[in-house]
């Protein structure tokens, strides 16, 4: 199994702390927080990891080298500029040889990724999104789904509408999905 972690974002959220230190090198109990989220998926069986880097990806790609002491293979790439989630995943594809998993590198987690690589198996989803719930869905775009875990449709929320959302909108009108 393969995973890309996005990892090229300006953080400007975090600043002073990311002007000369990228937000995936923020140390978390004296550890690059990246490198939690690498172990994490190598005990998960992932034997590659493509970084898609951007903003000050060198000190990521020094610190990380030639990956040998993390259980998997490390590819960095780096964008030449911002491309977003999707234009991210899109630069790196030619480093990727099949079915893969895509996260965020800011996000700190627990999920279980050999469970959920055997579902999206035996689903024979074409995607799969790990969801959570939360108390307040107000500052969140949403995701709907059936009882058998589909997603029928998604709700955005608008950008600068705080707590705001719109209507539903199946993914039959969104998708082209007949």
């Amino acid at each position: 199994m393969q995973a890309v972690i996005l990892a090229g974002g300006q953080a400007t959220r975090l600043r002073p702390l990311t002007i000369s230190t990228p937000k995936a090198m923020i140390p978390v109990l004296n550890v690059p927080f990246l490198e939690h989220v690498i172990r994490h998926l190598a005990r998960h069986g992932v034997s590659r990891v493509v970084l898609a880097l951007q903003h000050l990806a060198r000190p990521v790609a020094d610190y990380f080298g030639d990956s040998s002491r993390f259980g998997t293979e490390i590819i960095h790439v780096v964008e030449d500029g911002s491309r977003g989630t999707a234009g991210a995943v899109k630069n790196v594809e030619g480093h990727l040889d099949g079915r893969c998993l895509v996260l965020n590198g800011d996000i700190f987690s627990d999920l279980n990724f050999t469970a959920m690589i055997d579902f999206h198996v035996k689903s024979h989803a074409v995607a799969t999104i790990a969801l959570t719930p939360v108390e307040d869905p107000t500052a969140y775009g949403l995701i709907e789904t059936s009882d058998s875990g589909r997603v029928t449709c998604f709700r955005e929320r608008p950008p600068g509408t705080a707590g705001a959302t719109v209507e539903a909108q199946p993914l039959s009108s969104r998708c082209g999905i007949m």
